[in-house]
């Protein structure tokens, strides 16, 4: 069974970028490396993984395959993403479905990947639809309207989403289709494969696993990479 990842990494990281001269975030340092090198990295160094797609906005395409010059072994395509990120995924799956069974989607904004996350989830999404990486909700949730309390939600049930995120091609392929003609919006490509149907198994994450929005999230990775939690 043939895998191909896909990472998005072509947002603008607006909530990211507070000076000038701030970097875009997918090329903000973390640990001497740039985030979408780490997370590029991770899945060169899979032996689960046949090929690699990166969308990275358009004017920094060739930066980034300079970047991934120093160490990639050619199993990676650097391509333009789109406006929005499920436009960004759609463009770098359109790359791929033709020649892998199974792909793996991460956001490059999470820098901490871990090697059985991949394992697991693409070995679930050869028995479902696809399979997802997410933590349990440890937080009391509450559903609002108009700034005032209107319920509480049954968090024993509640999960938290994170990346990678992996399925079958075909019920992906069939889940674009649909998103397209019905001009569905998702947060996520779990909530895509959800509306045609599809079955998603959860492998337990980390809340180490996070996801850097702001620049406040980026001292936080700094803060779990010199403790050792993850490399």
């Amino acid at each position: 069974m043939k895998v191909g990842a896909i990472i998005a990494a072509a947002g603008e990281g607006k909530r990211f970028i507070t000076e000038s001269d701030d970097p875009k975030k997918q090329f903000a340092e973390l640990g001497g490396e740039p985030l979408f090198l780490r997370s590029a990295r991770s899945f060169l160094e899979s032996p689960f993984i046949d090929e690699t797609v990166v969308a990275v906005p358009a004017g920094d395409v060739e930066k980034c395959n300079q970047l991934l010059g120093k160490g990639s072994n050619g199993n990676i395509l650097v391509i333009p993403g789109g406006e929005q990120r499920q436009e960004s995924v759609y463009n770098a799956f359109s790359q791929i479905r033709e020649r892998v069974e199974v792909v793996v989607i991460h956001d490059a904004a999470r820098p901490f990947l871990q090697s059985e996350w991949i394992e697991k989830t693409v070995e679930l999404a050869g028995t479902y639809d696809g399979a997802i990486v997410a933590i349990p909700a440890a937080d009391t949730l509450k559903v609002s309207d108009n700034g005032l309390i209107n319920r509480t939600m049954d968090r024993s049930t509640v999960w938290q989403a994170q990346t990678p995120q992996t399925f079958a091609v075909s019920m992906l392929d069939k889940a674009f289709e649909h998103s397209l003609t019905h001009g569905i919006v998702a947060t996520d490509e779990a909530q895509l494969v959800e509306t045609v149907g599809g079955r998603i198994a959860i492998v337990e994450g980390s809340s180490f696993n996070i996801k850097i929005t702001t620049r406040n999230d980026l001292t936080l990775a700094e803060a779990i990479l010199s403790i050792g939690a993850y490399g």
